[in-house]
């Protein structure tokens, strides 16, 4: 026993970071937890552990389940959880149970680096900033960021990018 008795508890606290910025903050502490149901299919999410690896990976869990557990005062609950924290709580549970997330890991070429994680969700999170429509449309056009036409809008002003030639003018709003 790791608390000088024998039950399996796990503390959850999940929070915004800058790699999950909409994420809702939730606290949970679950004692001798047991998943009873899992429904629907299984969604891929990156996961890590802080209990010593700098590795993540996709990880396959499934996207609602039904969870039995005891919370700070010995009383019972079971409720279903969705989503993010679904996802943790059957990280956890697994934990508890001497399961890693690298026993779920079913796409091995997924591994990568806390490090090399944050770099590519900051590349993903980056938004481009253009103090005027030539210089927007110049980026569009030396980048090749479109295959074909499309519409702009911003504050009023559109850009129709026909590449190569854009053609500006006000929209009628």
């Amino acid at each position: 026993p790791q608390v000088a008795r024998s039950v399996a508890i796990s503390a959850i606290d999940t929070k915004p970071t800058p790699t999950r910025p909409n994420l809702e903050h939730q606290k949970l502490t679950i004692i001798n937890p047991k998943i009873t149901k899992a429904y629907g299919h299984k969604v891929q999410m990156r996961e890590g552990c802080i209990s010593g690896s700098e590795l993540c990976a996709n990880v396959p869990r499934y996207e609602k389940i039904r969870l039995l557990w005891q919370d700070e005062q010995a009383k019972m609950h079971e409720q279903d959880f969705h989503g993010f924290l679904a996802h943790v709580i059957q990280h956890e549970v697994d934990h508890l149970n001497g399961i890693l997330f690298v026993d779920k890991v079913e796409d091995t070429t997924s591994y990568m680096t806390f490090k090399e994680f944050k770099k590519l969700k900051d590349k993903e999170n980056k938004k481009l900033m253009f103090n005027n429509i030539e210089e927007l449309v110049n980026t569009i056009k030396a980048k090749r960021l479109s295959e074909g036409p499309i519409l702009i809008a911003i504050d009023g002003l559109a850009v129709l990018e026909n590449y190569p030639s854009p053609q500006v003018g006000r929209s009628t709003r």
